[in-house]
Protein backbone atom coordinates (compact mmCIF):
# COMPACT_ATOMS: atom_id res chain seq x y z
CA UNK A 1 0.00 0.00 0.00
CA UNK A 2 1.28 3.53 -1.22
CA UNK A 3 2.26 6.08 1.64
CA UNK A 4 0.18 9.57 2.67
CA UNK A 5 2.81 11.29 1.22
CA UNK A 6 3.20 9.49 -1.75
CA UNK A 7 -0.97 9.69 -2.49
CA UNK A 8 -0.14 13.59 -1.93
CA UNK A 9 2.36 13.60 -4.59
CA UNK A 10 0.35 11.52 -7.09
CA UNK A 11 -2.72 13.98 -6.49
CA UNK A 12 -0.94 16.91 -7.00
CA UNK A 13 0.86 15.27 -10.45
CA UNK A 14 -2.87 14.34 -11.73
CA UNK A 15 -4.29 17.95 -10.77
CA UNK A 16 -0.86 19.62 -12.62
CA UNK A 17 -1.51 17.77 -15.35
CA UNK A 18 -5.47 18.22 -15.70
CA UNK A 19 -4.74 22.06 -15.21
CA UNK A 20 -1.95 21.84 -18.00
CA UNK A 21 -4.14 19.86 -20.63
CA UNK A 22 -6.76 22.79 -20.47
CA UNK A 23 -6.66 24.45 -23.65
CA UNK A 24 -9.55 26.59 -25.17
CA UNK A 25 -11.51 24.55 -27.75
CA UNK A 26 -12.50 26.08 -31.02
CA UNK A 27 -11.38 29.33 -32.81
CA UNK A 28 -12.14 32.70 -31.97
CA UNK A 29 -14.73 34.36 -34.15
CA UNK A 30 -14.88 38.29 -35.45
CA UNK A 31 -14.01 41.22 -33.37
CA UNK A 32 -12.35 38.39 -31.19
CA UNK A 33 -10.69 36.44 -34.00
CA UNK A 34 -6.77 37.67 -33.49
CA UNK A 35 -7.44 36.99 -29.37
CA UNK A 36 -4.61 34.60 -27.70
CA UNK A 37 -5.71 35.01 -24.09
CA UNK A 38 -2.89 34.30 -21.42
CA UNK A 39 -0.69 31.97 -24.14
CA UNK A 40 2.26 33.60 -23.52
CA UNK A 41 2.27 33.06 -19.81
CA UNK A 42 2.05 30.62 -16.46
CA UNK A 43 -0.47 28.15 -16.39
CA UNK A 44 -2.33 28.23 -12.58
CA UNK A 45 -4.89 26.61 -10.89
CA UNK A 46 -6.78 28.13 -8.07
CA UNK A 47 -7.60 26.66 -4.79
CA UNK A 48 -9.63 29.89 -3.20
CA UNK A 49 -11.95 32.87 -4.34
CA UNK A 50 -9.01 35.02 -2.88
CA UNK A 51 -6.75 33.45 -5.22
CA UNK A 52 -8.67 33.44 -8.25
CA UNK A 53 -9.48 36.72 -7.89
CA UNK A 54 -5.50 37.28 -7.51
CA UNK A 55 -5.02 35.50 -10.45
CA UNK A 56 -7.93 37.78 -12.12
CA UNK A 57 -6.83 40.90 -11.26
CA UNK A 58 -2.85 40.48 -11.66
CA UNK A 59 -1.32 42.30 -14.65
CA UNK A 60 0.57 38.96 -15.70
CA UNK A 61 -0.66 36.60 -18.51
CA UNK A 62 -2.11 34.01 -17.11
CA UNK A 63 -4.33 30.78 -18.20
CA UNK A 64 -6.66 30.33 -15.39
CA UNK A 65 -7.99 26.99 -14.73
CA UNK A 66 -11.17 26.89 -12.74
CA UNK A 67 -11.55 23.41 -11.72
CA UNK A 68 -13.62 23.66 -8.68
CA UNK A 69 -16.65 25.94 -7.15
CA UNK A 70 -15.51 29.47 -6.19
CA UNK A 71 -18.21 30.45 -3.78
CA UNK A 72 -17.92 34.51 -2.99
CA UNK A 73 -21.79 34.86 -1.44
CA UNK A 74 -21.38 36.19 2.16
CA UNK A 75 -17.87 37.54 1.50
CA UNK A 76 -18.36 41.14 1.33
CA UNK A 77 -20.88 41.78 3.93
CA UNK A 78 -24.74 42.65 3.26
CA UNK A 79 -26.89 45.79 2.00
CA UNK A 80 -30.03 46.82 2.82
CA UNK A 81 -31.43 50.24 1.91
CA UNK A 82 -34.22 51.25 -0.58
CA UNK A 83 -34.91 49.88 -3.37
CA UNK A 84 -38.30 49.86 -5.53
CA UNK A 85 -40.92 47.63 -6.86
CA UNK A 86 -40.86 48.19 -10.42
CA UNK A 87 -43.18 44.99 -11.27
CA UNK A 88 -45.50 45.79 -8.14
CA UNK A 89 -46.10 45.35 -4.46
CA UNK A 90 -47.58 41.46 -4.46
CA UNK A 91 -46.16 38.46 -2.94
CA UNK A 92 -44.74 37.39 -6.04
CA UNK A 93 -43.24 40.68 -7.76
CA UNK A 94 -39.54 40.70 -7.76
CA UNK A 95 -37.80 44.11 -6.05
CA UNK A 96 -35.14 45.89 -7.43
CA UNK A 97 -31.59 47.43 -6.16
CA UNK A 98 -31.61 51.04 -6.78
CA UNK A 99 -28.48 50.99 -9.07
CA UNK A 100 -27.16 53.76 -10.78
CA UNK A 101 -30.97 55.10 -10.00
CA UNK A 102 -32.11 52.42 -12.22
CA UNK A 103 -35.87 52.54 -9.99
CA UNK A 104 -37.85 55.36 -12.01
CA UNK A 105 -39.90 57.84 -10.05
CA UNK A 106 -42.95 56.01 -10.74
CA UNK A 107 -41.70 52.44 -8.81
CA UNK A 108 -42.62 52.07 -5.39
CA UNK A 109 -40.10 52.62 -2.92
CA UNK A 110 -39.37 48.92 -1.26
CA UNK A 111 -36.38 47.75 1.34
CA UNK A 112 -33.99 45.40 -0.56
CA UNK A 113 -31.62 43.04 1.10
CA UNK A 114 -28.62 41.84 -0.72
CA UNK A 115 -25.08 40.35 -0.77
CA UNK A 116 -22.47 42.98 -1.75
CA UNK A 117 -20.15 40.77 -3.62
CA UNK A 118 -22.96 40.02 -6.30
CA UNK A 119 -22.31 43.90 -7.21
CA UNK A 120 -18.68 43.99 -7.10
CA UNK A 121 -17.37 41.76 -9.88
CA UNK A 122 -13.81 41.02 -10.33
CA UNK A 123 -12.00 43.18 -12.46
CA UNK A 124 -10.54 40.78 -15.27
CA UNK A 125 -6.93 42.30 -16.54
CA UNK A 126 -5.50 41.83 -20.14
CA UNK A 127 -3.82 39.12 -21.78
CA UNK A 128 -6.14 36.26 -19.54
CA UNK A 129 -7.63 32.97 -20.33
CA UNK A 130 -10.33 32.20 -17.73
CA UNK A 131 -11.42 28.42 -18.77
CA UNK A 132 -13.18 25.54 -16.70
CA UNK A 133 -12.48 21.72 -16.26
CA UNK A 134 -15.84 19.95 -17.21
CA UNK A 135 -18.70 21.26 -15.33
CA UNK A 136 -16.29 22.17 -12.30
CA UNK A 137 -15.62 26.03 -13.53
CA UNK A 138 -18.08 27.65 -11.58
CA UNK A 139 -18.51 31.31 -9.71
CA UNK A 140 -20.69 31.85 -7.44
CA UNK A 141 -22.17 35.00 -5.93
CA UNK A 142 -19.71 37.50 -8.10
CA UNK A 143 -19.56 38.43 -11.51
CA UNK A 144 -16.45 39.22 -14.10
CA UNK A 145 -16.12 42.66 -16.00
CA UNK A 146 -13.34 43.70 -18.30
CA UNK A 147 -13.43 47.16 -18.47
CA UNK A 148 -10.64 50.17 -17.91
CA UNK A 149 -8.87 48.61 -21.66
CA UNK A 150 -8.75 45.36 -20.53
CA UNK A 151 -8.64 43.31 -24.05
CA UNK A 152 -7.19 39.91 -24.93
CA UNK A 153 -9.33 37.60 -22.45
CA UNK A 154 -10.94 34.90 -23.23
CA UNK A 155 -13.71 33.05 -21.39
CA UNK A 156 -14.55 29.36 -21.98
CA UNK A 157 -16.86 26.40 -20.21
CA UNK A 158 -17.48 28.69 -16.88
CA UNK A 159 -21.15 29.45 -14.95
CA UNK A 160 -21.83 32.40 -13.06
CA UNK A 161 -25.10 32.06 -10.97
CA UNK A 162 -26.54 33.17 -7.59
CA UNK A 163 -25.94 36.96 -8.09
CA UNK A 164 -28.94 38.23 -5.48
CA UNK A 165 -31.57 36.23 -7.83
CA UNK A 166 -34.09 37.35 -5.58
CA UNK A 167 -33.71 40.50 -7.09
CA UNK A 168 -34.04 42.83 -10.22
CA UNK A 169 -30.38 43.99 -11.24
CA UNK A 170 -28.73 41.80 -8.14
CA UNK A 171 -25.50 41.65 -10.17
CA UNK A 172 -24.01 41.48 -13.42
CA UNK A 173 -22.53 38.21 -14.69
Amino acid sequence: MPSIAALGVAFVTAVATVASAQTVSGKPEGYGSKATGGVNGETVTPTSPDELKTYLESSDPLTVVLSQTFDFRGTEGRTEETGCAPFGTGPSCQLAINMNGWCSSDAPSATVSYDNAAIKPIEVKSDKTIIGVGQSGVILGKGLRLSNGADNVIIQNIAISELNPHLTWGGDG
